[in-house]
């Protein structure tokens, strides 16, 4: 069993945080890409996570964006722009030979999102968008894993059972 310690931009300078997270007896970091990272990232920045390995003894695995994006959204140009957002940083993610990518499946709860025909197509992007970026990562050569979500779709494991069913997708428990 291996144990990591999420990393995020609150938690700069990142040479101290790496440092931390291997005196505490760390295997690895899950770096979380939530803006302004990874397009604001320093190239002192880019070289610490080049070299997590050789100097701290670390491992990277990856956590997607999330904040403001509807990978589940019904309206497609939204949809399609968060995912253009995971695709670029599944492209960054795979430079650094990741144990796994993770995301989650956020959905606004609000107005129409509670009616039954429109969750209907929630549900239906979620699984197109979680079988999008597990093909993405697979062929990038790293493990996907979808989260669970501290909201009310996709919060337990009965909710995210459905898009389980997406060959080597797996499951991330929190």
């Amino acid at each position: 069993m291996r144990f990591g310690k999420n990393i995020w931009y609150g938690e700069r300078p990142l040479e101290k945080a790496f440092e931390s997270a291997s005196r505490l007896g760390f295997d690895y970091i899950e770096f979380s890409l939530d803006y302004p990272w990874p397009e604001h990232m320093t190239e002192k920045e880019l070289s610490l996570l080049k070299n997590l390995k050789k100097d701290f003894g670390l491992e990277i695995a990856f956590h997607a964006p999330w904040i403001g994006l509807g990978l589940t959204h019904p309206q497609q140009e939204i949809f399609s722009a968060s995912l253009n957002i995971f695709k670029k940083s599944l492209e960054f993610a795979s430079k650094f030979n990741p144990l796994y990518f993770n995301f989650h499946q956020l959905t606004p709860f609000h107005g129409t999102f509670k009616l039954k025909n429109v969750r209907k197509e929630i549900f239906q992007k979620a699984y197109e968008s979680a079988s999008i970026i597990t093909k993405i990562g697979n062929d990038l050569g790293f493990e996907v894993t979808v989260e669970n979500n501290p909201d009310i779709y996709f919060g337990t494991p009965k909710q995210i059972a459905f898009i389980l069913k997406i060959e080597n997708l797996k499951l991330a428990l929190d």
